[in-house]
């Protein structure tokens, strides 16, 4: 690709405007929310002070945000990695198999993802959280094995809530994290 080329298409992309480099959608935005209906070959979304909301996705999907919520109404693909800085996520994944690779990762917002009824993974959930917080949970249709950090002096009272499954027949994998808020992991 040439220079010529190269700076056109981050022109582009700093203006906010979809580049599709073969079937991929490709978005990024100083501001503002980005909505994308279909995305059957995956997609690149980031703003840095909206919402990021998908139809349907296929392929890989990243999605990342700084003051927004993220939401995948039907996930088909194989791999998500979702980030908000101040915003909630939810994710529905559609179909059932093996080798999906999910991160949903949130600093001041709600985690909820569902799954099919015969989705099987290993989990790692993760809750940081303040004395102060009661509402900082992990509500779970899948069994998980959860232990709470005593509180650190050092750094404030805070306390890490953990969350596992270790053992997925379908070779998926799930992280999830968030701050001082709830997690809801349910199956349809």
């Amino acid at each position: 690709m040439t220079r010529r080329r190269l700076l056109v298409l981050a022109l582009l992309l700093v203006c906010g405007i979809a580049v599709q480099g073969g079937s991929r959608i490709s978005i990024a935005k100083m501001g503002g929310d980005i909505a994308v209906d279909d995305a059957p070959f995956g997609a690149s979304l980031h703003t840095m002070g909206g919402d990021v909301r998908i139809g349907r996705a296929g392929g890989v999907v990243v999605a990342k945000t700084m003051g927004g919520n993220i939401a995948v109404d039907a996930l088909a693909g194989p791999r998500l990695d979702a980030g908000t800085m101040g915003g909630d996520i939810r994710v529905r994944v559609v179909g059932s198999g093996g080798g999906r690779d999910l991160a949903l990762h949130t600093m001041g917002g709600t985690v909820e993802l569902i799954v099919p009824r015969d989705f099987d993974a290993t989990f790692l959930v993760e809750i940081k959280k303040s004395d102060e917080s009661s509402n900082s949970r992990i509500v779970s249709d899948i069994p998980l094995t959860q232990t709470v950090s005593e509180p650190s002096l050092w750094f404030g009272r805070h306390q890490t809530i953990v969350a596992r499954k270790t053992a997925s027949r379908q070779r998926n994998h799930v992280e999830i994290s968030t701050y001082s808020n709830r997690v809801v992991i349910r199956r349809e």
